[in-house]
């Protein structure tokens, strides 16, 4: 799961920013650092994790694990993000086993436009008891991504055979 830091804390977030390649301080790795934990399972599909961080009211990649490496020690500057990163802290509420659908105590929502940080909330879910979230459009489509890349490393293996 991908990582922020924000306000001095690091938290999980419950999305994948993508990267944008080719970037001029990205670049692919021929052999993946972790070759093993992060670039063939199953729960990481992309073969990479990112750590992030706001900084001064902007959004910054730290660091990339997986088949992606930063050129550089400073953090870059993610003005191609443009999105909401959902923070989350607490103990979990309510488990949901699809993607980031669980609900946790609080969630630091984050609006980002070109890296930028716009808005932010802080939403309590401690008292709640309607879970059942309204799938959104974003959501949808990231399962049909999903399930696309499922269906498509499918009919891969069965072409081997």
């Amino acid at each position: 799961m991908d990582q922020i830091s924000l306000n001095g804390k690091v938290y999980e977030i419950q999305c994948e920013p993508d990267i944008p390649v080719p970037h001029d301080m990205i670049t692919l790795l021929e052999t993946p650092i972790d070759d093993t934990v992060i670039t063939h399972s199953s729960a990481c599909w992309r073969r990479y994790l990112a750590h992030w961080a706001v900084n001064d009211g902007y959004l910054y990649l730290s660091n990339i694990e997986g088949i992606y490496e930063k050129k550089c020690q400073e953090p870059i500057r993610a003005d191609w993000f443009s999105g909401e990163i959902c923070a989350i802290d607490g103990e979990l509420l309510d488990y949901v086993h699809l993607g980031y659908a669980s609900t946790y105590e609080f969630e630091h929502k984050l609006r980002f436009e070109n890296g930028q940080l716009v808005d932010q909330q802080l939403i309590d879910n401690r008292g709640k008891t309607n879970f059942d979230p309204e799938p959104t459009e974003e959501a949808a489509q990231a399962f049909k991504v999903l399930l696309d890349e499922m269906i498509a490393g499918l009919n891969k293996d069965l072409k081997k055979r």
